[in-house]
């Protein structure tokens, strides 16, 4: 597990709620072979939102 990971975990833990998504994000890293030219440009903006 990285580190961010296991901080996420502890956000959890701490009850300030690591959202799905961080923790989906983490547990199930995008693969880069399998993201179609469609969805790449769709996560980043996906990523741009959260921010």
């Amino acid at each position: 597990m990285s580190k961010k990971t296991i901080d996420l975990v502890h956000k959890t833990i701490n009850g300030k709620k690591a959202t799905d998504e961080e923790l989906y994000e983490e547990l199930f890293p995008p693969r880069k072979d399998l993201i179609s030219p469609i969805q790449g440009p769709i996560l980043d903006m996906k990523k741009k939102s959260n921010k």
